[in-house]
């Protein structure tokens, strides 16, 4: 999990070769104003842009993610997202291989990641994380999910792999 902000995504440009067309989309002057939904950066890895209203932490659920990892960026608004090692993600909504995500809690602690407006994480896959909750107020989010491939950069270790294992 890297927690930065925006301004410093470019240094980590090298860990996917599609981090540079996302901050190109970034940059362009329609970003903003795009409607909401999905947008190609290459033949894989695509962004998400989102609108919502932030939620009581009762309402949202961990996610875990096996082939892609993410980057969210807060363009407006803030929240609160929650991270954990893949180890402590008790499933409850078993891993989609259609839609690359599981659903579930964690029962020990999680880091908090107040996320403000022009801030940054990115989870690879296996890393839980809450995002959309309310950090001390219900507030509206915009925000741009960057969706990327790692099966060739990164390789799931067995205990990553097994945390948000496919049903057989």
């Amino acid at each position: 999990m890297i927690f930065d902000t925006l301004s410093n995504l470019k240094k980590y440009a090298t860990l996917h070769p599609d981090i540079e067309k996302a901050i190109t989309f970034l940059q362009t002057p329609q970003c903003l104003q795009q409607p909401d939904g999905r947008y190609a950066l290459s033949e894989q890895s695509y962004v998400i842009l989102q609108s919502y209203e932030t939620k009581p932490v009762s309402q949202v659920k961990y996610e875990a993610h096996h082939m892609y990892a993410d980057i969210q960026i807060i363009l407006s608004g803030k929240e609160l997202i929650s991270y954990a090692p893949s180890a402590a993600l008790q499933i409850q909504i078993p891993y989609d291989a259609q839609k690359d995500i599981a659903f579930g809690d964690v029962l020990q602690p999680a880091a908090d990641l107040c996320m403000a407006e022009k801030m940054f994480a990115l989870f690879l896959p296996g890393e839980a994380h809450r995002p959309c909750v309310i950090w001390e107020d219900v507030t509206p989010v915009r925000k741009l999910v960057v969706k990327l491939p790692m099966g060739q950069w990164y390789r799931l270790s067995g205990r990553v792999a097994s945390a948000i294992a496919v049903d057989k």
